[in-house]
Parts: structure tokens; C-alpha cells; sequence
């Protein structure tokens, strides 16, 4: 079974006090950048990371991985794991994309969390290859009169279905009628080449 990040405790070793300004430095651009991406930084291109490369002398695909890392934030973010069950809500919305149906049909609400779970139906044709049929991965925003953090738990697929559970929290309200369900479908994981725009169930 893979391990959260949550549940990994690092501990200190060797460290050379020396590089701790220029580590500040790294964080301080880290956080610049992050504002600056606005919650999509997506990747340089090849060209510009060779150039980069062989300007600061580094391997082209140490580079590739630093960046998709830098990607990966969300991953890290503390797990809210629902506990203390309340009821199911009925929600019924759903929307189509590119021949992709989405929905979800109801949310299970927990004492400190909510969870959604976001289905994508699509006709199968068996001449295609599996890439080719089915989008990689799928986003669910919450957008209501607070900030809600929504979180793919896990999921399953099977022939022209795939259903992914999402925790969100603060809970959501049982009254959802002033909740937007938002679904941003990408062709690789990592939120890698959007299929199209955001679409609203409704």
C-alpha cells in the first residue's frame, strides 16, 4: 500500500549551513512563482529547458523532473479523512464534453468533510486505443460562498465508465443550492493538456 506524504516524518541530518540563504532564496522564488502561475504553472518547453541545461550545467531530464515536481504541491497537503457519517444528499447534476457524460449524483455528508463521487459514462469503441477513448485524468472544483479544498480520493473505470471519489472540505452545506460543481477533464496526468474548458453541472 503507498504511504501519504502526511505520513512521512522526515528527520534532520548532515546539512551544510552555508546553502541555507541560498535555499531561502529557492523558497522565496518558489513562492513567486506560485502566485504567479495562479494554480497552473504547467511545464517549460523542451527547447527552453535544454537551453537552461546547458547554460547552468545540469541534465536536461533532472531539470524535467524538478519541474514536474514543482506540480506536485497539492499532493502534500494534509488529508482530511471523513469520519462520523451523517446522510446522503441528493445533487443530480451533470453536463457533457467531447462525448464524455459527467455527474454526480449525490454527496455523502461526514461531521468534518463531504464526499462527492464524479462519474464520466462515454460510448466505448473497441478500434481505439485506450488513450485515444478516455481522458487521463478529471478535476472537480467546489465553488461556493467559501473556499472549498476538493481532493480526488481514489476511483475505478471499466468498459466506457470510470468513477473517482473526491473529500471535500469544510463539509459542504446540505442546502447545495448556491454550490457549483465544476469538472475540467486533461489528456495527461499532472493536469497536463486540458481537453477543453471548465464545464458547470447543472
Amino acid at each position: 500500500m503507498m504511504m501519504e506524504a502526511a505520513d512521512f516524518e522526515r528527520k534532520d541530518g548532515y546539512y551544510n549551513e552555508r546553502l541555507q540563504p541560498v535555499d531561502e532564496k529557492i523558497c522565496e522564488l518558489l513562492k513567486q512563482r506560485k502566485e504567479l502561475a495562479e494554480g497552473n504553472p504547467g511545464h517549460p518547453l523542451k527547447v527552453v529547458v535544454k537551453e537552461w541545461a546547458e547554460k547552468y550545467g545540469f541534465y536536461e531530464e533532472y531539470l524535467h523532473t524538478v519541474f514536474s515536481t514543482l506540480n506536485l504541491e497539492d499532493m502534500y497537503k494534509p488529508r482530511v479523512k471523513p469520519n462520523e457519517f451523517r446522510c446522503q444528499i441528493p445533487v443530480m447534476r451533470s453536463a457533457e464534453q467531447l462525448g464524455v457524460f459527467y455527474s454526480v449524483v449525490t454527496v455523502r455528508q461526514y461531521s468534518n468533510a463531504s464526499v462527492a463521487v464524479l462519474s464520466a459514462d462515454w460510448e466505448e469503441s473497441f478500434n481505439l486505443h485506450y488513450s485515444e477513448r478516455i481522458h487521463c485524468e478529471f478535476v472537480l472544483e467546489i465553488q461556493g460562498d467559501q473556499p472549498y479544498d476538493c481532493r480526488m480520493e481514489n476511483g475505478s473505470g471499466t468498459t466506457g465508465k470510470m468513477s473517482q471519489n473526491f473529500i471535500i472540505s469544510p463539509p459542504l452545506p446540505d442546502d447545495l443550492s448556491n454550490i457549483e460543481f465544476r469538472v475540467r477533464a486533461y489528456n495527461d496526468y499532472g493536469k497536463e493538456d486540458p481537453v477543453g474548458p471548465e464545464i458547470v453541472l447543472v
